[in-house]
């Protein structure tokens, strides 16, 4: 089954003053969501604060999704990014 890594962001803090800046970094891959198994994304907005978002993160299953979140090059760039609380939650129903 499907899996989500979801993180939420509060910036600036750290080094990242802005979401524009944050998503440049982010395109690049610089974790290697990719080489984890990563299929897809999607980011999602505070429309009042921009600043303020969630991460979703597709993985094809729990173990890779896990894997991910205990990457230690992403746990670094949370210190500088605002990353707040994760979660990996596994599809249950998709209509």
């Amino acid at each position: 089954m499907l899996a989500i890594l979801m993180i939420e962001y509060q910036l600036p803090t750290g080094e990242v003053p802005d979401f524009a800046d944050w998503k440049q970094v982010f395109d690049t891959d610089p974790v290697g969501r990719k080489a984890h198994g990563a299929t897809r994304h999607w980011i999602y907005q505070d429309p009042n604060d921009p600043n303020h978002f969630m991460l979703s993160i597709e993985f094809p299953s729990v173990d890779e999704a896990h894997g991910f979140l205990d990457e230690p090059m992403l746990r670094r760039s949370w210190e500088v990014s605002g990353a707040g609380q994760a979660w990996v939650l596994e599809e249950t129903e998709a209509v």
